[in-house]
């Protein structure tokens, strides 16, 4: 069994299980919790995946993570703009550029 963890402020358990689900066919993986503010990462890998060293296999997993944490940011981040270009496109509205100066810092 191979293991990694996470600071748990820096990544979301979202983008820890969706790496997890993307990593499923090269390792069997458990998430728990670590100590404080840490998530825990346990691949049990199987044998016909043998020819991958473990830190291969975590490099990886932490590289899959990390670009599920920059998804998650940016969908955060931009959701109000992402939802409003829906709304626009399904029942336009003639006072957009109203609603778009009260967002605007």
């Amino acid at each position: 069994m191979v293991s990694t963890s996470f600071d748990a402020k820096v990544y979301s358990l979202e983008a820890i299980k969706n790496a997890s689900y993307d990593f499923t066919e090269k390792a069997t993986i458990v998430i728990e919790t670590a100590s404080a503010g840490r998530i825990q990462v346990n691949f049990n890998v199987p044998v016909s995946i043998s020819e991958a060293t473990p830190d291969s296999l975590i490099s990886e997993f932490i590289r899959l993570v990390t670009d599920h944490q920059i998804r998650v940011d940016v969908g955060r981040d931009y959701k109000l703009v992402r939802e409003m270009i829906i709304a626009q496109a399904f029942e336009p509205v003639d006072n957009l550029d109203i609603i778009v100066s009260k967002i605007q810092p």
